[in-house]
């Protein structure tokens, strides 16, 4: 597990693999006194070296969270527990053949305490449409 600091009205890379993979699960909880961070937190996903991101989302809408209200439940894909369901969880298989970066970005003007854990697994090569 990784955590980090990140400043107000500031953006962090958080994940950069540069190689052929699969992002199998995400785990992140921040703790933030804005109100409003599920809305103001700002989620970025870049695959295979695109100059744009794939994923460019608020950090609650990703996390299944789209009321911006923390509540726990559980989806096959998406969980959101285990106190007032601030452990963020997502379990979409996401290939990536030759590089995956996320970013994250406090829109927000108050420092960002983030906690987060990728579980990933290189290869040797993908398919190119593997999972696409």
């Amino acid at each position: 597990m990784d955590n980090i600091q990140i400043k107000d009205n500031s953006k962090v890379e958080i994940f950069d693999i540069k190689a052929s993979g699969i992002i199998k699960h995400i785990w992140m909880t921040m703790a933030s006194n804005d109100p409003d961070f599920l809305r103001k937190v700002m989620l970025r996903i870049w695959w295979d070296n695109e100059e744009k991101p794939s994923v460019e989302v608020p950090i609650g809408d990703f996390f299944g969270i789209g009321h911006a209200k923390t509540e726990n439940f559980w989806s096959l894909p998406l969980a959101c527990g285990p106190n007032d369901g601030k452990g963020f969880n997502c379990f979409f298989p996401m290939p990536f053949a030759r590089r995956a970066k996320i970013e994250v970005e406090n829109e927000t003007d108050i420092d960002l305490v983030w906690y987060y854990y990728i579980d990933y697994e290189e290869y040797t090569e993908l398919d190119e449409d593997y999972g696409r």
